[in-house]
């Protein structure tokens, strides 16, 4: 990935989750939108932040509440990209909660599905669709037959249809099968108006697998993919990573959309995979954002209030990382020709 002067760019930065649950509730958001807001982040160093969006609360469908809905939702969004871009970052959307037909979007979904999610993202192209600042992740974290990375699961992430044939269960959740929108379709539709953001593809396993990528990589007229993965403590070694992502990253940008240490705790995180993580990384040229820029108490929250104070240790480890590294050197030719 290269700027408008051509000179290349690694991401680094955080997500913002709540846009995609804090709607439900009768708030767009929570915590500022506001350019106060977005300049506290890039006063980390940060040069990207990832957003994800709940898919009835930009349509304005299936009973959420219209005071977070609709177009109060989009104008918000609106506005706060804007803000983010001023202050110099980079946005990610990314489709987090969705569902199908009536049922209300409250949870992350195998897939996106084919009820909405085409609307939703002729939707957001027509909204953001000429501003090559914002990029496009299709979907949060692909999971279909219970997350497998089989050649079906595979399939099912690039072509949709009917994928799986019964629910199943992870942690609190439920997941049912209904028809999905692949990246294929996805893809094309951003396209047919000449849109031309970088576009990001989750891998399968909840986004946590690259293996088989390449081959299954949708086709895209404008060559401006980019691939998807999520990262945590508990989603396998360093060397096993390393092993999944490095040979898609030598043929096309490698985005790690999430990663950071196990949100189940409550005691604090440590930040010890982290930098392990984002040393390796950095010497692949491989973009990554932590999760998450908000203010809760679980350890995984980078923060105690929306001015930037980092929760210690999880938070101050990231806030030292990327103030270190806000310049990052160019990338080598060979690396991005």
């Amino acid at each position: 990935m290269v700027t408008q002067d051509d000179r290349p760019i690694q991401l680094r930065g955080v997500n913002r989750a709540m846009w995609g649950v804090a709607c439900l509730n009768g708030h767009v958001t929570q915590g500022p939108v506001s350019l106060e807001g977005t300049n506290a982040i890039a006063a980390w160093g940060a040069n990207a932040i990832r957003i994800q969006l709940n898919e009835d609360c930009y349509l304005g469908i299936n009973g959420v509440p219209a005071a977070s809905s609709g177009a109060v939702y989009r104008d918000a969004l609106g506005e706060y990209v804007k803000d983010a871009n001023e202050s110099g970052l980079d946005v990610i959307l990314t489709l987090g909660f969705n569902a199908p037909g009536s049922e209300l979007s409250t949870q992350e979904e195998t897939m996106a599905d084919e009820s909405h999610a085409p609307t939703f993202w002729a939707d957001v192209t027509h909204q953001f669709g000429n501003n090559r600042a914002v990029i496009f992740d299709l979907y949060n974290e692909p999971r279909p037959f219970d997350g497998a990375t089989t050649p079906a699961a595979w399939s099912c992430i690039l072509n949709g249809g009917n994928c799986g044939d019964s629910a199943f269960t992870i942690g609190d959740y439920t997941f049912t099968v209904f028809p999905v929108a692949g990246m294929q379709q996805l893809v094309d539709l951003v396209r047919q108006d000449g849109s031309k953001n970088v576009l990001m593809i989750g891998g399968a396993h909840a986004a946590n697998s690259l293996n088989d990528w390449l081959k299954y990589e949708p086709k895209d007229p404008m060559h401006d993919l980019a691939a998807s993965i999520h990262v945590y403590n508990n989603s396998g070694t360093l060397t096993s990573e390393e092993h999944d992502i490095a040979p898609v990253a030598a043929k096309v940008p490698v985005i790690t959309g999430e990663m950071g240490e196990d949100g189940q705790q409550f005691t604090g995180c440590s930040y010890s995979y982290d930098s392990q993580y984002t040393a390796w990384a950095d010497s692949e040229y491989v973009s990554y954002l932590a999760f998450d820029w908000d203010d809760w108490k679980a350890c995984d929250g980078l923060i105690t209030n929306y001015n930037g104070t980092p929760r210690a240790p999880y938070g101050t480890g990231w806030r030292e990382h990327l103030l270190k590294d806000a310049a990052a050197p160019p990338r080598p030719d060979w690396l991005w020709r």
